[in-house]
């Protein structure tokens, strides 16, 4: 089952993410850098909507698991969704991993 990292903006998180996850984290560390690229050049053009995505590989995913022990789930017949928001330098972030159920 191929899972997907999304990011976007939010607008309340009570957890803070900390750089030191950030950094251990490669797959978190390129989307973080993405999004806050996203975000500064939405912000240049006068506002709107942003969001990120990105395959993960099944070690990337192993990785990422921790940060979604306490995630609201959702989960249908077609797929699976795990997501958090979280604060990271002043900023909220919704946080989710995505999943196509095999059919």
């Amino acid at each position: 089952m191929d899972t997907w990292l999304e990011v976007r903006a939010c607008q309340n998180a009570a957890k803070e993410l900390e750089y030191e996850t950030v950094l251990r984290i490669p797959a978190l560390a390129e989307a973080m850098k993405a999004v806050e690229k996203a975000s500064l050049d939405m912000a240049r053009k006068g506002g709107g909507m942003w969001d990120y995505s990105r395959k993960l590989e099944p070690r990337e995913l192993d990785d990422m698991l921790s940060l979604f022990e306490w995630a609201q789930e959702r989960d249908d017949d077609r797929s699976t969704a795990r997501s958090v928001d979280l604060s990271y330098y002043g900023r909220c972030y919704t946080l989710t991993l995505f999943a196509f159920k095999s059919q």
